[in-house]
């Protein structure tokens, strides 16, 4: 917005419009609220405590929290994916459909509908799980698993409200971690991947936003910025070694 009032503002000292349309717009943009002003992503290590803890304490939900953890996909993203969604070729997990309300929605966002690249590591648990579910099928004497990955008892899709206020909460306590909330694990995936040098327009399309503007203004805490120290070692300086002796004897005169 800062960039639009500018360049208008120099149409209009121009006399090639009559006013500046974006003068208060900056304003209206400020004020505007932000979601998730404050996020409490896992660190590298807390996020394996918290995978520790859950393997000894809620093995049965280890898929799905890993999942989170490893995907960024929303809770109700995590409750849609259905096991055609995967594709186990090319690594990567289909985005296409929500559970809100208790009721499978389609995402209209083209930004939503996305590919999400898996890890090999959540790519060999959700193998694990399938394996494990078309073993209790067989045993049941039936040949087909239910089409949600992470599948209740009845076959339909998980309950998250009470899985994060219930298993969730209570591997976090036994890790000793803070309490967090599970959407905060969609802020681990996105701060970790810029931690380690990602670039923000790769982690934008993981995590379905709608341009990398967004991501950075979320995430720019956690976007490394290593060479910030040697810019300001550019700076014109006395010291200056690479400027030659006569810097120093222009400026002593």
């Amino acid at each position: 917005m800062a960039g639009l009032r500018i360049l208008l503002t120099n149409a209009k000292e121009k006399k090639i419009i009559r006013d500046n349309p974006a003068r208060n717009a900056g304003k209206l943009y400020s004020q505007a609220p932000v979601r998730h002003s404050e996020i409490e992503p896992f660190t590298e290590k807390e996020s394996l405590l918290f995978l520790n803890s859950t393997l000894e304490h809620e093995p049965e939900y280890y898929p799905p929290f890993l999942c989170a953890l490893h995907s960024g996909l929303r809770s109700g993203e995590l409750a849609g994916l259905q096991w055609p969604d995967i594709d186990w070729n090319s690594k990567f997990i289909q985005v296409s459909r929500q559970i809100m309300r208790g009721k499978v929605t389609t995402l209209k966002n083209k930004h939503s509908r996305r590919k999400v690249d898996c890890s090999d590591d959540l790519l060999s648990t959700l193998a694990a799980l399938r394996k494990t579910r078309q073993e209790e099928a067989l045993k049941k004497g039936v040949n087909v698993i239910s089409d949600w990955v992470f599948a209740n008892d009845k076959g339909s899709w998980i309950d998250l409200v009470n899985v994060k206020s219930q298993q969730f909460k209570r591997v976090l306590r036994k890790a000793g971690l803070r309490d967090i909330r599970f959407h905060d694990l969609r802020h681990s995936f996105a701060s970790l991947l810029l931690a380690q040098g990602a670039p923000v327009t790769y982690v934008s399309s993981q995590l379905g936003h709608a341009n990398p503007h967004i991501t950075m203004k979320v995430y720019a805490h956690w976007v490394p910025n290593e060479r910030q120290h040697e810019a300001v070692n550019r700076l014109p300086s006395l010291t200056q070694t690479s400027t030659g002796a006569g810097t120093s004897q222009e400026a002593s005169k």
